[in-house]
């Protein structure tokens, strides 16, 4: 019995399991489906029971359908298990949702922050070039006061001496109009053309020069250019503005660099935000006029070869790494030396005694620029230059004047007015001759006789007939010449019947260029008039008579206009339409080309000495009683050695040793002296740091990360690659790789040892100095970004 009750037992026990299992198997499958499909169909979920119900009157009998609620109970699976899924969606949702936010944050923080210093380094470091240029250019511009103290002292006898010279052509021109009368009509057309358009742009420097000369005549120049005048004020000015930005220079690159770096992060809202720049001052050793160390001042006379000759002062001058600013930046070089290759200075394959030519001596005033017997020219094709010179800010100064007076002879698109024949003379001839004569009494030229007069020319529009007879001679004589270049003889009937047979001549302009039909005029010769070099020497134009050489009165009895001609060889000459021809062997032969001078007096100079600067030394009034001159004056009459002191001086960097003018072949080692003060005085390394706490959660987030700040570094370079000095303004900043940190590390500790200046905290400054010590091992991953 025992047996029979254990085994019903055992199968009710079993039949309890089977029950169970298959319960938790339909709560699974109950779960699954919801799970998979939650929108099942009520025929699924719950058990539909049909029974019938009673037929009303004038209804159906029929069946009805109704939800029984003991069924509803045995269809209801568990409760609480998708709250639970939902729950824990929600909670990894929530944890990727916070990584993400704190890593984002952290992301852009690091980014801001490293933006904030490379902000930093870059604002310190271009301050510190800006400040380099802007003292630069106010050395330049004082330099360029100096130039101009001498142009503009120059320019009232200079702009007196030309109007009385351009009127006196004016004058001279007048009675050669429309008296040409040489057998050919085309030749007398073309005279009377250019003498036209001669007079009308003399009439316009006239009127140009009048109303400059008047100004001169009531204001005294003297007051601005004269030591100590306003031009000396306004240098002395620029020279104390130059020290002020250097005394000032250690503080505000550390200033302005913060001022940019914070600006960044504050912006982004950081918390605890901090930026400095390591060196915490700027220190740049100069040199200036009143330094206290006698040994590091400057002088008025550091300024002499800037002025005279574009070079620096010879203790800093250097041919490679100090060419300064005229050189480098400004261009203000010109040739100084060609050579010729074959030493004969002849079109090539062609000697200069070649064709019937090779007996004439001379022309009045050069030969035509193909003429086989010219010396090469700069820029010839059998030339080429081995040394170059440059010029400094008094020819520059000069070159501004020049280039005002021609600018009221172009138009506003740059180009020159009209068919212009002429340009202000001797204007810049005498005014550069006169401001070289000024600056010498302040730099004096040593064992050479410097001018210090200027004789003022008075002209005579006279045709000198009895000057054979005069006591004095005459120094000079005007006229006007016109060249002309023909493939036919003079008396030819083809000469000029063509446009293609003849052309201008215009060997001695510059602009001959942008204007082919420019003519050239106003040659003078002393001591005599027209008094050619060789063994011919003769006084008067109708007495020349030499071989190969024709010479023609064309304007009658009057004798103010004569035609001088001769041929020469070449051996092509397109401009005129003489193409290059070659005999049996292959060899180019020579072809005749006609070249014709019109010349028309102007005047004669009756000041013994010629116009212009002299020397008292050479021409004395006692040798010539009747010399028209006035004195040179001197600008610095006032300066003596008492106030030399206090005189402008340039504000320049004190480069020790390794400026001084060195044989190239050193070059390599001075250009490492140059790269080693770089590095040690125009580097920076700018350090900004913010608070970097996880906005979610951060005891979490942030309990593996040692602290919880941000720190980034970035290295700016201050350099100049055109010449090395406080002349040139090309002083430039930019960023670099972070050089290795054992030597930051040493400057930010000794800088937090001492005394941080107000503009930045003692404590930060520690903590910087401990976070560069604790990433050095790791510099080079840490600072790689």
């Amino acid at each position: 019995m025992a047996n029979e009750v254990s085994t019903i037992r055992l199968v009710a026990h079993r039949k309890h399991q089977a029950r169970a299992c298959e319960a938790l198997f339909r709560l699974a499958r109950c779960c699954f489906f919801r799970v998979l499909r939650p929108c099942e169909s009520t025929q699924a979920k719950y058990r539909i029971v049909e029974h019938e119900t009673p037929r009303q009157t004038g209804g159906k009998h029929g069946k009805t359908s109704v939800l029984t609620q003991k069924s509803l109970a045995r269809s209801r699976p568990a409760k609480g298990i998708v709250l639970i899924l939902m729950l824990l969606a929600i909670v990894l949702i929530a944890a990727l949702l916070f990584y993400v936010l704190n890593l984002g944050k952290h992301v852009n923080g690091r980014i801001v922050t490293q933006h904030s210093a490379d902000a930093a380094a870059m604002g310190g470091a271009t301050w510190t070039a800006r400040t380099l240029n802007a003292v630069a250019m106010n050395n330049i511009t004082t330099a360029r006061y100096l130039a101009a103290v001498n142009v503009l002292d120059s320019l009232p006898t200079v702009t007196q001496a030309t109007l009385n010279e351009q009127s006196a052509y004016l004058e001279g021109i007048e009675p050669s109009l429309g008296q040409a009368s040489f057998s050919n009509t085309r030749l007398n057309s073309i005279i009377e053309s250019e003498l036209a358009l001669l007079r009308d742009e003399l009439l316009e420097e006239v009127a140009l020069l009048e109303p400059v000369d008047a100004m001169f005549d009531r204001e005294d120049i003297t007051q601005t250019t004269h030591y100590p005048g306003s031009l000396w004020e306004a240098m002395a000015a620029t020279t104390q503005i130059s020290v002020s930005m250097m005394q000032a220079l250690p503080d505000l690159p550390q200033q302005h660099g913060q001022e940019v770096g914070l600006a960044n992060l504050v912006a982004d809202g950081a918390r605890g935000p901090f930026v400095a720049l390591l060196p915490l001052q700027v220190s740049l050793p100069f040199r200036y006029g009143q330094h206290p160390n006698t040994a590091l001042r400057t002088h008025l006379d550091d300024f002499e070869n800037p002025v005279k000759t574009g070079r620096l002062p010879d203790w800093q001058d250097h041919p490679v790494v100090n060419r300064g600013p005229f050189d480098t930046v400004f261009g203000w070089r010109s040739l100084a030396s060609l050579r010729d290759p074959s030493g004969t200075g002849s079109i090539p394959g062609q000697s200069a005694t070649d064709g019937i030519n090779s007996n004439v001596t001379g022309s009045f005033g050069g030969r035509p620029s193909n003429d086989p017997t010219q010396r090469t020219s700069p820029g010839s094709p059998d030339s080429y230059p081995i040394a170059y010179r440059t010029w400094g800010t008094l020819s520059g100064v000069i070159g501004i004047i020049s280039e005002f007076a021609e600018r009221s002879r172009r138009t506003s698109d740059g180009q020159r007015r009209g068919n212009l024949r002429s340009n202000l003379t001797r204007y810049v001839t005498w005014l550069s001759a006169t401001a070289y004569a000024k600056l010498n009494y302040l730099w004096p030229e040593l064992g050479e006789t410097q001018p210090n007069q200027f004789s003022m020319p008075q002209w005579n529009t006279t045709y000198p007939t009895g000057v054979e007879e005069r006591e004095d001679p005459i120094p000079e004589t005007a006229y006007f010449r016109m060249d002309i270049k023909s493939r036919y003889h003079w008396d030819d009937a083809l000469f000029m019947a063509s446009e293609d047979s003849w052309n201008f001549e215009n060997r001695v302009l510059w602009d001959s260029d942008e204007d082919p039909l420019q003519t050239h005029f106003v040659l003078r010769r002393p001591p005599r008039w027209w008094a050619m070099a060789g063994p011919v020497a003769v006084d008067y134009p109708h007495q020349l008579s030499e071989p190969g050489i024709d010479i023609r009165n064309i304007d009658g009895n009057r004798n103010r206009m004569w035609l001088y001609a001769y041929p020469y060889t070449v051996l092509s000459d397109t401009s005129i339409g003489i193409e290059p021809t070659f005999d049996a062997d292959g060899n180019a032969i020579p072809q005749d080309v006609y070249f014709v001078q019109i010349l028309v007096f102007a005047a004669i100079n009756e000041n013994p000495v010629a116009a212009g600067p002299f020397s008292s030394a050479y021409e004395t009034d006692a040798d010539h009683p009747q010399t028209v001159a006035v004195a040179i004056t001197n600008p610095y009459e006032l300066l003596n050695d008492q106030n030399r002191e206090d005189l402008p001086a340039p504000v320049l960097l004190d480069t020790g040793d390794f400026n001084r003018l060195d044989l190239i072949g050193e070059t390599l080692e001075i250009r490492e002296q140059i790269r080693q003060f770089t590095k040690d005085r125009l580097t920076v390394l700018a350090c900004a740091r913010r608070s970097s706490r996880a906005m979610l959660w951060p005891t979490q987030f942030d309990r593996t990360r040692p602290g919880n700040r941000t720190y980034a570094t970035a290295q700016a370079i201050v350099f100049n690659r055109h010449s090395f000095d406080l002349w040139t303004p090309m002083w430039q900043a930019q960023l670099e790789h972070v050089d290795p940190l054992d030597g930051w590390v040493n400057v930010a500790a000794d800088a937090s040892e001492g005394d941080p200046g107000p503009h930045v905290d003692s404590e930060d400054l520690a903590d910087l100095a401990a976070y560069l010590a604790a990433i050095e091992p790791l510099a080079e991953i840490s600072l790689s970004h």
